[in-house]
């Protein structure tokens, strides 16, 4: 029986939303929140998710996706992050996957 693989995406660069530029800071490649960013706020950073492979394909019972990522959370904030599939005929919005 052949082993099972996932099908794999590749995310770009993040771009931080217009509403968020003055919360967070790059340092070294990684986007974080300024040290005086207000208590509670929520930067958000988004990132174009493409796949590699023929995704076009279904996937059969033997096959899966993985929802993958780097971070790091140094215990004051919180992480969230969530897999957004946006249908360009139809506008439709819908969400895949979430980590938090």
């Amino acid at each position: 029986m052949p082993r099972a693989h996932a099908q794999v995406w590749v995310g770009s660069t993040g771009t931080v939303d217009p509403n968020s530029t003055t919360l967070v800071k790059y340092i070294n490649g990684r986007v974080e929140l300024r040290n005086d960013a207000p208590v509670g706020s929520v930067a958000f950073i988004r990132y174009n998710v493409l796949p590699v492979r023929d995704l076009a394909t279904e996937l059969n019972s033997a096959e899966y996706r993985v929802f993958d990522a780097r971070f790091l959370d140094d215990g004051a904030g919180r992480v969230f992050l969530s897999l957004i599939q946006q249908n360009l005929s139809t506008g439709a919005v819908t969400t895949l996957m979430t980590f938090e």
